[in-house]
């Protein structure tokens, strides 16, 4: 009972990190778009650079949260899988894990990416 009771625990927690990671995301999001429309157009740009390097940050932040917590409940759920189904964890670990750095990691190297481009000229030299 006494492991039960942990692992309620521990759901719990869980799903109050994911809620509170997701209401802090929003909340940079809406704080991040209310500076955007305070500033202005930059008038050293034309007005569709200016979008363009809007687009990229929002687009970019989005694709980078969104790796990172699938990621991690990608892992989360290897751990749930090997911890209660341990013969089809065993079966199928390879492809899980396959699965979950394959669809993680080119949305974080997309989300990078349209960062980088705003960050530097130099950037699009090598990407």
């Amino acid at each position: 009972m006494p492991e039960a009771r942990n692992s309620k625990k521990k759901i719990y927690q869980l799903n109050t990190f994911f809620k509170l990671s997701i209401g802090v995301y929003i909340f940079i999001n809406i704080v991040y778009t209310t500076i955007v429309c305070a500033k202005g157009i930059n008038p050293s740009k034309s007005i569709k650079d200016d979008f363009i390097d809007i687009l990229l940050w929002g687009i970019g932040l989005t694709y980078t949260v969104y790796s990172l917590l699938f990621f991690i409940t990608g892992f989360l759920s290897l751990g749930r899988l090997k911890k209660y189904f341990p013969v089809f964890y065993e079966e199928n670990y390879l492809m899980l894990l396959i699965a979950t750095l394959g669809l993680s990691v080119p949305l974080f190297l997309r989300g990078m990416f349209d960062i980088l481009r705003i960050l530097g000229a130099d950037v699009m030299k090598w990407a």
